[in-house]
């Protein structure tokens, strides 16, 4: 599967690497397209017994920030958060 906010490299050991890479930002952090895709990785990490364990980097000079704004989900709202880990 393809992703629009990351890359995912799975190498000979079952290691997938994934790494966070917005376009055209200058760095990245979690925004509804990344919660997005992310969501769907961790469908597809838990579900291919492939994939052994991973590693979650950034494509970025700054690393991964995070965010409180309209993305933002508290304990306990909505079906979203309850999926996410």
């Amino acid at each position: 599967m393809t992703y629009k906010t990351f890359s995912v490299d799975i190498d000979a050991d079952g290691i997938a690497l994934l790494t966070i890479d917005l376009p055209d930002a200058s760095m990245n952090v979690w925004n509804g397209g990344l919660i997005e895709d992310f969501t769907k990785w961790v469908d597809d990490f838990t579900t291919n017994d492939a994939v052994k364990g991973a590693v979650i980097t950034s494509g970025k000079k700054i690393r991964l920030l995070g965010r409180r704004g309209p993305y933002h989900v508290r304990r306990g709202e909505g079906e979203q958060h309850q999926r996410s880990f």
